[in-house]
């Protein structure tokens, strides 16, 4: 496991949380001008995502940000499911990009679709936004992983302009 995180080839950011504080946080990079999908009520069911841009060197897709209403009728484990398919799909399309997941339900869909069960933490950003690495068996990833409730309202950007030599604990 080398000590690098390294987003020049893209940042492909998939939150499921629902928590205001990542509302928030999709929101900031909203307005700061970051790629931003988020999932509308046909979306979350199941409908295609269409038209993605994918020549931006950070995407996100979200389950809400803070001016959508949540609905509580969609299932969870439906949105997991289709936001781990985005995932997928984006890490396709950025084959050398780092993967940041919001919430532990949408991280573990993710993580199953890619088919990896093991991770390895490397280091944390900020208290809760863990870094590690992650590997199929031809592929390897850098993952960025926080559950709902942490994080500045910045943190993308913040993971956007981390420094790419990561400290050795």
């Amino acid at each position: 496991i080398d000590d690098y995180l390294d987003v020049s080839e893209g940042l492909i950011v998939v939150s499921g949380s629902v928590t205001p504080i990542t509302r928030n946080q999709i929101s900031y990079a909203q307005r700061n001008g970051v790629n931003t999908v988020v999932l509308n009520e046909k979306q979350k069911n199941g409908e295609f995502i269409e038209q993605v841009d994918f020549s931006s060197d950070t995407i996100v897709f979200a389950a809400a940000d803070s001016s959508s209403e949540y609905n509580a009728n969609i299932s969870p484990e439906k949105v997991s499911d289709v936001l781990a398919d985005a995932a997928c799909k984006a890490l396709k399309m950025m084959p050398k990009a780092a993967i940041c997941i919001f919430g532990g339900d949408t991280l573990r869909v993710v993580l199953k679709k890619l088919g990896i069960d093991k991770i390895y933490p490397i280091c944390e950003i900020e208290r809760g936004v863990v870094v590690s690495q992650i590997s199929t068996k031809n592929l390897s990833y850098r993952l960025i992983s926080k559950s709902g409730g942490f994080g500045s309202d910045d943190i993308i950007d913040k993971i956007r302009n981390y420094p790419k030599i990561l400290p050795r604990k």
